[in-house]
């Protein structure tokens, strides 16, 4: 099989550079996820891009820290990991976890029907798995208009959509399908999708360095007039 010609140019090489200035492990993974597509496309090289692809969507926001109001990343699976340990630890009173409750025998005859007495600790520990699921929507979105505009307001804006329909591509094989085989989809369309994502990612590390050597300009500017102002003070009778 003919080897194709390598993807690292000046642009890769500017845009690892730049997020290893923002997070060298950011930076790394980048260069991880075009190493693993600098060759002949196979399943293995396209699920190491696509975690790659997906750890960079998901922290570099939070590593530029220059948004107000972003919403933190919420695990859920941790809340659910809490809750099996919450059940586990009240399986005298509720029953095995790996049973279906008996909803007849669980049942008042004068009060409510199916309706039972649960540990409130339990309770929260379910509040907390539905919150992370009904907010993660909401969340989700604001943290991609992030990514993509700088602000938390965009989250229905073209470009947005753009990047949410790449980073869906590159999710959709971010982990293996328990023996299901994955169909290849084209090396040009993987590599249009991973175009788009740099695109965002020039965009988004860019513009922050840009802002931030402009502040450092200024600021320069700032101390050199206050010291020739101080200067200029001294000389004075």
């Amino acid at each position: 099989m003919e080897q194709p010609e390598s993807l690292w140019r000046h642009r890769r090489n500017d845009l690892r550079r730049a997020l290893e200035r923002v997070d060298v492990v950011l930076g790394d993974l980048y260069a991880q996820a075009v190493d693993s597509l600098d060759k002949s496309l196979t399943v293995s090289r396209l699920v190491v891009a696509s975690h790659c692809v997906r750890e960079i969507a998901n922290n570099l926001v939070d590593h530029l820290d220059d948004v107000e109001g972003l919403p933190e990343y919420v695990d859920g699976s941790k809340h659910r990991q809490n809750l099996a340990k919450a059940w586990l630890s009240h399986e005298a009173l509720l029953g095995p976890v790996d049973r279906p409750i008996d909803v007849a025998a669980v049942s008042s005859p004068t009060g409510p029907a199916n309706l039972m007495t649960v540990p409130s600790d339990l309770v929260e520990r379910v509040r907390l798995v539905a919150e992370a699921e009904v907010g993660g929507t909401d969340r989700a979105g604001m943290r991609l208009s992030a990514l993509m505009t700088g602000q938390l307001d965009h989250a229905q804006s073209p470009s947005v959509r753009l990047l949410r329909d790449t980073l869906r591509f590159f999710y959709s094989f971010v982990h293996l399908r328990h023996g299901e085989p994955i169909e290849l989809p084209d090396r040009a369309e993987v590599l249009g999708h991973l175009a788009k994502f740099e695109g965002a990612l020039m965009g988004r590390v860019g513009d922050f360095f840009a802002r931030r050597s402009d502040i450092l300009d200024l600021l320069e500017r700032a101390n050199q007039r206050t010291k020739g102002g101080e200067g200029r003070s001294d000389e004075q009778p």
